[in-house]
């Protein structure tokens, strides 16, 4: 089951729409999440929280979060804990920050489309308003999603996990 935590720099209003588009899906802003007390914090810990937790971290972030989870990865599986609950990275382009409505439509799409994946170490990368959407891991614009993106494509960072 997808189980969403929204980034700081996304607005509780998605949170808020898509709890009443997509009624049952479990999905947190990060200002209400464990009572706030993630914001402002270093990322690593909030990546850490969400990651034991099982939740599936959205993001509009591909420049300082995909390091992170290198580092992260690299540093974890030493010890044999590097899983995570899946990334969604929002394409800033075609679906801005401050189109509520057009996040939310592409969010409850995606959420349909997948709420019977495991999204342990998945990483997706959703843009188009709620057209398309592109996986990592392989699994790629499964219809009605017709956009296909090869990883590494369109600037999206290649994360490799070991």
């Amino acid at each position: 089951m997808l189980k969403l935590l929204l980034s700081e720099r996304i607005s509780p209003n998605v949170a808020s729409g898509l709890r009443r588009r997509a009624r049952g899906i479990v999905v947190h802003a990060m200002a209400e999440w464990e009572g706030g007390n993630y914001l402002a914090r270093e990322e690593v810990s909030c990546l850490k929280e969400a990651a034991r937790q099982r939740l599936t971290f959205v993001t509009y972030d591909r420049l300082t979060i995909p390091p992170l989870l290198k580092a992260w990865a690299d540093e974890e599986c030493a010890s044999g804990e590097c899983s995570h609950g899946g990334f969604v990275f929002i394409d800033e382009k075609s679906i801005p920050p401050a189109e509520t409505a057009g996040l939310v439509l592409a969010l409850a799409m995606l959420a349909k489309e997948a709420e019977r994946w495991d999204w342990t170490d998945r990483v997706c990368f959703l843009r188009g308003g709620g057209s398309s959407f592109v996986l990592k891991d392989g699994v790629r614009g499964i219809p009605p999603f017709p956009q296909k993106q090869e990883p590494g494509e369109g600037g999206a960072p290649d994360l490799q996990y070991p």
